[in-house]
Protein backbone atom coordinates (compact mmCIF):
# COMPACT_ATOMS: atom_id res chain seq x y z
CA UNK A 1 0.00 0.00 0.00
CA UNK A 2 1.02 3.62 -0.43
CA UNK A 3 1.24 5.94 2.12
CA UNK A 4 2.20 9.68 2.57
CA UNK A 5 5.62 9.15 2.79
CA UNK A 6 6.15 7.36 -0.31
CA UNK A 7 3.83 10.10 -1.52
CA UNK A 8 6.39 13.06 -0.44
CA UNK A 9 9.30 11.31 -1.98
CA UNK A 10 7.66 11.28 -5.03
CA UNK A 11 6.73 14.98 -5.21
CA UNK A 12 10.37 15.72 -3.63
CA UNK A 13 11.94 13.37 -6.77
CA UNK A 14 9.72 15.73 -8.86
CA UNK A 15 10.46 19.09 -7.07
CA UNK A 16 14.31 18.83 -7.59
CA UNK A 17 14.88 16.10 -10.55
CA UNK A 18 16.91 14.17 -8.95
CA UNK A 19 16.62 11.44 -6.44
CA UNK A 20 20.17 12.34 -4.76
CA UNK A 21 19.11 16.09 -4.09
CA UNK A 22 15.97 14.68 -2.70
CA UNK A 23 16.78 12.19 -0.29
CA UNK A 24 19.34 15.02 1.23
CA UNK A 25 16.24 17.28 1.28
CA UNK A 26 14.23 14.43 2.97
CA UNK A 27 16.83 13.24 5.45
CA UNK A 28 16.64 9.45 3.77
CA UNK A 29 19.52 7.50 1.73
CA UNK A 30 19.25 7.73 -1.91
CA UNK A 31 18.26 3.64 -1.94
CA UNK A 32 15.66 4.31 0.41
CA UNK A 33 14.24 7.55 -1.90
CA UNK A 34 14.68 5.24 -5.03
CA UNK A 35 12.72 2.37 -3.41
CA UNK A 36 9.93 4.42 -2.60
CA UNK A 37 9.63 6.04 -5.79
CA UNK A 38 10.12 2.28 -7.55
CA UNK A 39 7.20 1.17 -4.89
CA UNK A 40 4.51 3.65 -6.05
CA UNK A 41 5.24 3.08 -9.44
CA UNK A 42 4.68 -0.67 -9.55
CA UNK A 43 1.71 -0.57 -6.84
CA UNK A 44 -0.25 2.21 -9.79
CA UNK A 45 1.34 0.19 -13.17
CA UNK A 46 2.77 3.43 -14.06
CA UNK A 47 5.79 4.93 -14.93
CA UNK A 48 5.94 8.76 -13.29
CA UNK A 49 9.95 9.63 -13.99
CA UNK A 50 11.84 9.27 -17.19
CA UNK A 51 15.81 8.46 -15.66
CA UNK A 52 19.00 9.67 -17.26
CA UNK A 53 22.30 10.28 -15.74
CA UNK A 54 21.78 13.41 -15.08
CA UNK A 55 18.47 13.64 -13.95
CA UNK A 56 14.71 12.36 -13.94
CA UNK A 57 12.10 13.87 -15.77
CA UNK A 58 8.08 13.77 -15.15
CA UNK A 59 6.38 11.46 -17.74
CA UNK A 60 2.46 12.44 -18.70
CA UNK A 61 1.30 9.80 -15.88
CA UNK A 62 3.68 11.47 -13.39
CA UNK A 63 2.57 15.00 -14.04
CA UNK A 64 -1.00 13.91 -13.49
CA UNK A 65 -0.15 12.35 -10.22
CA UNK A 66 1.88 15.10 -8.83
CA UNK A 67 -1.07 17.36 -9.57
CA UNK A 68 -2.87 15.39 -7.44
CA UNK A 69 -0.62 14.42 -5.02
CA UNK A 70 -0.08 17.74 -4.06
CA UNK A 71 -3.37 18.66 -3.42
CA UNK A 72 -3.41 15.66 -1.15
CA UNK A 73 -0.28 16.83 0.85
CA UNK A 74 -2.07 20.13 1.33
CA UNK A 75 -4.98 18.26 3.14
CA UNK A 76 -2.97 16.16 5.00
CA UNK A 77 -0.59 19.36 6.06
CA UNK A 78 -3.87 21.34 6.72
CA UNK A 79 -5.91 18.25 8.66
CA UNK A 80 -2.18 17.96 11.11
CA UNK A 81 -2.19 21.60 11.71
CA UNK A 82 -6.01 21.99 12.90
CA UNK A 83 -5.69 18.59 15.11
CA UNK A 84 -2.16 20.61 16.92
CA UNK A 85 -4.28 23.76 17.08
CA UNK A 86 -7.17 21.65 18.71
CA UNK A 87 -4.41 20.19 21.09
CA UNK A 88 -3.62 23.75 22.09
CA UNK A 89 -7.24 24.85 22.75
CA UNK A 90 -8.03 21.92 24.37
CA UNK A 91 -5.28 22.65 27.14
CA UNK A 92 -5.39 25.72 30.47
CA UNK A 93 -3.06 28.07 30.25
CA UNK A 94 -0.38 28.64 32.92
CA UNK A 95 2.40 31.24 32.90
CA UNK A 96 4.82 31.66 35.61
CA UNK A 97 7.40 33.79 36.25
CA UNK A 98 11.22 31.84 37.40
CA UNK A 99 14.08 33.08 39.60
CA UNK A 100 17.77 33.52 38.29
CA UNK A 101 19.52 30.25 38.13
CA UNK A 102 16.84 28.20 38.38
CA UNK A 103 18.71 25.31 36.71
CA UNK A 104 20.40 25.25 40.25
CA UNK A 105 17.00 24.58 42.19
CA UNK A 106 14.36 22.12 42.43
CA UNK A 107 11.86 24.09 40.74
CA UNK A 108 12.81 21.85 37.22
CA UNK A 109 12.18 18.76 38.58
CA UNK A 110 8.87 20.55 40.17
CA UNK A 111 7.76 21.78 36.63
CA UNK A 112 7.92 18.47 34.84
CA UNK A 113 6.69 17.02 38.06
CA UNK A 114 3.01 19.06 37.30
CA UNK A 115 3.23 18.75 33.76
CA UNK A 116 2.93 15.10 34.18
CA UNK A 117 0.12 15.20 36.87
CA UNK A 118 -2.03 17.70 34.99
CA UNK A 119 -0.98 16.95 31.52
CA UNK A 120 -3.98 19.34 30.32
CA UNK A 121 -2.10 22.27 31.13
CA UNK A 122 0.25 24.27 29.28
CA UNK A 123 3.13 25.74 31.17
CA UNK A 124 4.69 28.73 29.36
CA UNK A 125 7.88 30.19 31.65
CA UNK A 126 8.99 33.72 31.98
CA UNK A 127 12.58 34.71 33.57
CA UNK A 128 11.60 37.19 35.98
CA UNK A 129 13.82 40.01 38.07
CA UNK A 130 12.59 42.25 40.87
CA UNK A 131 11.64 45.13 38.86
CA UNK A 132 9.06 43.24 36.35
CA UNK A 133 7.08 40.52 39.02
CA UNK A 134 4.83 42.42 40.37
CA UNK A 135 4.00 44.30 37.35
CA UNK A 136 3.16 40.86 35.06
CA UNK A 137 1.15 39.54 38.24
CA UNK A 138 -0.95 42.53 38.10
CA UNK A 139 -1.09 42.98 34.27
CA UNK A 140 -2.48 39.19 33.89
CA UNK A 141 1.36 38.51 31.78
CA UNK A 142 1.84 35.62 34.75
CA UNK A 143 -0.19 33.55 37.08
CA UNK A 144 2.47 32.76 39.55
CA UNK A 145 6.19 33.87 40.12
CA UNK A 146 8.59 31.92 42.29
CA UNK A 147 10.49 34.26 44.53
CA UNK A 148 13.77 34.95 46.25
CA UNK A 149 14.29 37.29 48.94
CA UNK A 150 14.56 38.28 52.60
CA UNK A 151 12.42 36.90 55.29
CA UNK A 152 12.50 40.96 56.70
CA UNK A 153 11.70 42.24 53.10
CA UNK A 154 8.94 44.96 52.65
CA UNK A 155 5.51 43.63 52.02
CA UNK A 156 4.06 42.72 48.90
CA UNK A 157 1.64 44.87 47.25
CA UNK A 158 -2.11 45.16 47.24
CA UNK A 159 -3.68 42.36 45.89
CA UNK A 160 0.02 40.58 46.20
CA UNK A 161 0.32 37.73 48.49
CA UNK A 162 3.50 35.70 48.98
CA UNK A 163 3.09 32.26 50.50
CA UNK A 164 6.28 31.31 52.18
CA UNK A 165 7.54 27.56 50.68
CA UNK A 166 10.96 27.02 52.53
CA UNK A 167 13.41 28.96 54.52
CA UNK A 168 17.08 29.38 53.68
CA UNK A 169 20.44 31.59 54.05
CA UNK A 170 22.48 33.85 52.24
CA UNK A 171 25.72 32.52 51.30
CA UNK A 172 28.53 34.30 49.00
CA UNK A 173 29.99 32.32 45.79
CA UNK A 174 33.65 33.20 45.77
CA UNK A 175 36.12 32.06 43.99
CA UNK A 176 38.34 28.71 45.87
CA UNK A 177 41.06 31.31 46.42
CA UNK A 178 39.54 34.06 47.90
CA UNK A 179 40.85 34.83 51.34
CA UNK A 180 37.32 34.87 52.45
CA UNK A 181 37.09 31.46 51.97
CA UNK A 182 39.37 30.65 54.92
CA UNK A 183 37.22 32.61 57.59
CA UNK A 184 36.12 30.77 60.50
CA UNK A 185 33.15 33.23 61.06
CA UNK A 186 30.17 34.47 59.03
CA UNK A 187 30.82 37.24 56.41
CA UNK A 188 30.43 40.25 56.85
CA UNK A 189 29.53 43.54 54.77
CA UNK A 190 32.72 45.40 55.93
CA UNK A 191 34.69 42.46 54.73
CA UNK A 192 33.71 42.88 51.23
CA UNK A 193 35.07 46.38 50.52
CA UNK A 194 36.80 46.38 47.14
CA UNK A 195 34.91 43.44 45.95
CA UNK A 196 32.75 43.32 42.78
CA UNK A 197 28.87 41.79 42.85
CA UNK A 198 27.82 39.99 40.10
CA UNK A 199 23.48 40.09 40.23
CA UNK A 200 20.72 38.92 38.15
CA UNK A 201 18.64 42.89 38.98
CA UNK A 202 19.59 46.06 40.05
CA UNK A 203 17.33 45.68 43.09
CA UNK A 204 19.06 42.46 44.33
CA UNK A 205 21.95 43.71 46.01
CA UNK A 206 20.28 42.89 49.21
CA UNK A 207 21.96 45.31 51.83
CA UNK A 208 25.60 44.67 51.15
CA UNK A 209 25.92 47.20 48.76
CA UNK A 210 24.90 50.11 51.27
CA UNK A 211 27.30 48.90 53.67
CA UNK A 212 30.38 48.30 51.82
CA UNK A 213 32.33 50.40 49.01
CA UNK A 214 31.91 47.33 46.17
CA UNK A 215 30.81 47.81 42.82
CA UNK A 216 28.89 45.23 41.03
CA UNK A 217 27.68 44.16 37.65
CA UNK A 218 24.32 43.00 36.12
CA UNK A 219 24.21 40.00 34.39
CA UNK A 220 20.79 39.15 32.89
CA UNK A 221 22.45 35.94 31.64
CA UNK A 222 21.33 34.96 35.64
CA UNK A 223 24.82 35.84 37.11
CA UNK A 224 26.45 32.67 36.02
CA UNK A 225 29.43 31.24 38.28
CA UNK A 226 31.83 30.70 35.43
CA UNK A 227 32.09 34.40 35.60
CA UNK A 228 34.05 33.95 39.01
CA UNK A 229 37.36 33.86 37.22
CA UNK A 230 39.46 35.11 40.35
CA UNK A 231 39.55 36.16 44.15
CA UNK A 232 37.52 39.13 44.76
CA UNK A 233 34.53 38.19 42.72
CA UNK A 234 30.89 36.92 44.21
CA UNK A 235 27.12 36.03 43.78
CA UNK A 236 25.08 36.36 46.53
CA UNK A 237 22.83 33.13 46.83
CA UNK A 238 20.66 31.27 48.58
CA UNK A 239 22.34 28.34 50.48
CA UNK A 240 20.65 25.64 48.73
CA UNK A 241 21.40 27.11 44.88
CA UNK A 242 25.28 27.26 46.00
CA UNK A 243 25.18 23.52 46.71
CA UNK A 244 24.16 22.94 43.65
CA UNK A 245 26.24 24.94 42.01
CA UNK A 246 29.30 24.01 44.12
CA UNK A 247 28.31 19.94 43.24
CA UNK A 248 29.51 21.34 39.31
CA UNK A 249 32.23 23.87 39.58
CA UNK A 250 35.41 22.65 42.03
CA UNK A 251 36.96 26.19 41.46
CA UNK A 252 34.04 27.71 44.11
CA UNK A 253 33.26 27.60 47.31
CA UNK A 254 30.17 29.01 49.42
CA UNK A 255 30.13 31.01 52.68
CA UNK A 256 28.24 32.42 54.98
CA UNK A 257 26.90 35.69 55.32
CA UNK A 258 25.98 38.20 57.87
CA UNK A 259 24.93 35.06 60.62
CA UNK A 260 23.35 32.97 57.90
CA UNK A 261 21.24 36.22 56.87
CA UNK A 262 17.37 34.47 56.40
CA UNK A 263 15.67 34.37 53.21
CA UNK A 264 12.85 32.36 51.86
CA UNK A 265 11.56 30.80 48.56
CA UNK A 266 7.97 32.09 48.02
CA UNK A 267 5.07 31.77 45.45
CA UNK A 268 3.34 34.89 44.33
CA UNK A 269 0.29 35.73 42.84
CA UNK A 270 -2.84 37.54 42.58
CA UNK A 271 -4.90 37.59 45.48
CA UNK A 272 -8.33 38.85 43.50
CA UNK A 273 -8.67 36.34 41.10
CA UNK A 274 -11.16 34.23 41.87
CA UNK A 275 -10.74 30.78 42.79
CA UNK A 276 -6.90 31.12 42.30
CA UNK A 277 -6.31 28.98 45.28
CA UNK A 278 -7.58 25.87 43.71
CA UNK A 279 -5.44 26.26 40.64
CA UNK A 280 -4.37 23.08 40.23
CA UNK A 281 -0.83 24.86 40.07
CA UNK A 282 -0.83 26.23 43.15
CA UNK A 283 -1.88 22.94 45.05
CA UNK A 284 0.62 21.07 43.78
CA UNK A 285 3.52 23.13 44.09
CA UNK A 286 2.37 23.73 47.71
CA UNK A 287 1.76 20.23 47.99
CA UNK A 288 5.23 19.39 47.06
CA UNK A 289 7.17 21.49 49.51
CA UNK A 290 5.02 20.15 52.06
CA UNK A 291 5.94 17.31 51.26
CA UNK A 292 9.85 17.91 51.08
CA UNK A 293 9.77 19.10 54.60
CA UNK A 294 8.10 15.89 56.06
Amino acid sequence: MIDMQDILCVLKVAEEKSITAAANKLFLTQSAVSQKVTKVEKELGLALFIRTNRSVELTDAGVFFVTKASALNSSWEDFFLSMEQFSSMDKNQCSVGLPALINFTEIPDLLAGFTMACPNYQLTTFPEFEDSKYKNLLNGKLDFCFDRGSVNAPKTPKYITAVPLRNDTLSLLLHKDDPLTKKSSPVRSSDLTGYHMLINAPHNTHDVEKAAQITYSVCHDSASPSMITKPGIFIPLPQSVCTRILAQSPHLRAVAFEDDMPISLSLLYRTDRQNIENHPFYRYVLNYYQTQQE
